[in-house]
């Protein structure tokens, strides 16, 4: 079970996410809806462990987030606006992800790399 319980986070004087609490079980899917600048992205970055959060606690199965590797293994966060290192080729990033996620699987790469006729050494 995912649990934020009184989670804030703020940048600067501006607060992000305020006294945010969700208690999300296993097997259930949640949707997230609100205008721009609601604070969806930071709330999502935040429980994923990639900002810090200003206080409250974020648990996955009852284990803290931030700082976690073996609780983040268990966690994906895409952005809307995916960001890849300017001059990377499909096959630099690919390099970069191998050593990022110990459980890569070279041989599925290869495999959809193939399917989707991608040039790994395009930008």
């Amino acid at each position: 079970m995912l649990r934020v319980n009184g989670l804030y986070k703020k940048y600067d004087d501006f607060e992000a996410i305020k006294n945010v609490s969700i208690n999300i079980p296993k097997g259930v899917v949640y949707g997230l809806i609100g205008s721009n600048g609601a604070g969806k992205t930071t709330l999502l970055k935040t429980i994923t462990g990639i900002f810090k959060k200003d206080k409250g606690s974020i648990t996955l199965n009852d284990i803290e987030i931030y700082e976690n590797v073996d609780a983040k293994k268990n966690m994906f966060f895409i952005a809307d606006n995916p960001y890849f290192y300017p001059g990377y080729t499909v096959k630099d990033m690919a390099k970069f992800y191998k050593n990022v996620y110990e459980t890569w699987d070279e041989v599925k790469y290869e495999r959809l790399k193939g399917i989707f006729k991608i040039d790994e050494n395009k930008k």
